[in-house]
C-alpha cells in the first residue's frame, strides 16, 4: 500500500483481520470495506488475485460474512476459492449469492485408487494395492498418509525419484493401523462436535464398523426418537457415519 493515508487506514483494520484485538474497536461495515479496499489494491496491476480459505466448515460467521460480502462488492478481478466439508453449505447453502459455484468432489472409485496408488509406489504388490484400496473407500488421504506410514518404517523408500518397496521387503498391510497423522486429523473432527454427536459416536464405537439404529438406542436412549434420528443424520451430514441399506 503505497498511498500513506490509505496505510494508516488499512493498517490496523488488517490488524483485526489477522486476529489483533488490541489493534481498534471499528464497525463491522468499516471492516469489510477496508479488506475488500486491501484485496483490490492488490490486485492493481496483476491479472487476478486469489484468496483461499481452507478448513472453511469451521468459519465463524464474521468470516464466512465478509467473504460474503467481498465477492459481492468487489470490482477488481478476484477469485475466492472456499476448501470446506459439507457441512458449510448444510449451514450456509447461500454462500456467496449468484457470484459462487459450488464444485463437489466425490470419492475415487476402486480403479482410480488403484491407479493413485501404484503411481505413489512404483513396485507396489498388488495384493497390498488392492488391500489398501479397499481400506481406504475411495478417499485419497487415507492412501497417501498411510504412504508416508510406510516411508517412516523404513518399509517403503525414494528409489531414482520415485517411491518403491525396499528389496526383499514383504509388504503385509494387514498388520498396519491407520496413519497417525489421519487419527490426529480424525481426532480433531470429532473434537468440533456437539455434546450429544461425541456420545453417540462414542457408543456407537462399541459395535465397531456397523450398527442399527435399534443397536444404539440401547446403548444410548435418545428423550425421544426424533432427538436420536436428529443426531444420527447429523452425523451422516458429515461424513462421520455412513448409512447403507
Amino acid at each position: 500500500v503505497v498511498d500513506v493515508d490509505q496505510r494508516e487506514r488499512l493498517g490496523p483494520r488488517l490488524a483485526v483481520l489477522l486476529g489483533d484485538r488490541t489493534a481498534g474497536d471499528f464497525p463491522g461495515e468499516d471492516l469489510f470495506a477496508a479488506w475488500t479496499d486491501f484485496f483490490e489494491l492488490l490486485a492493481v496491476g496483476r491479472d487476478a488475485v486469489v484468496l483461499v480459505v481452507e478448513d472453511a466448515e469451521n468459519a465463524d460467521r464474521c468470516l464466512l460474512a465478509f467473504l460474503d460480502h467481498l465477492v459481492t462488492t468487489a470490482t477488481a478481478p478476484l477469485f475466492v476459492l472456499v476448501l470446506a466439508r459439507p457441512e458449510l453449505l448444510a449451514a450456509h447453502g447461500d454462500l456467496g449469492g449468484d457470484a459462487a459455484r459450488t464444485v463437489t468432489l466425490e470419492r475415487l472409485s476402486d480403479g482410480d485408487m488403484a491407479e493413485m496408488m501404484s503411481r505413489l509406489v512404483a513396485n507396489l504388490p498388488e495384493q497390498a494395492r488392492d488391500h489398501l484400496v479397499t481400506r481406504a473407500g475411495g478417499v485419497p488421504l487415507f492412501a497417501v498418509e498411510t504412504v508416508r506410514a510406510l516411508v517412516d518404517r523404513d518399509l517403503v523408500g525414494a528409489h531414482d525419484g520415485a517411491y518403491s518397496v525396499h528389496s526383499g521387503v514383504q509388504l503385509d498391510l494387514s498388520g498396519v493401523d491407520a496413519p497417525t497423522s489421519l487419527r490426529s486429523l480424525i481426532a480433531a473432527r470429532l473434537d468440533t462436535l456437539a455434546v450429544s454427536e461425541r456420545r453417540f459416536v462414542s457408543d456407537a464405537a462399541v459395535f465397531g464398523r456397523a450398527f442399527t439404529a435399534a443397536d444404539i438406542a440401547v446403548l444410548s436412549p435418545a428423550d425421544d426418537a426424533a432427538d436420536q434420528r436428529a443426531v444420527l443424520d447429523a452425523l451422516v451430514g458429515k461424513e462421520i457415519l455412513q448409512l447403507e441399506g
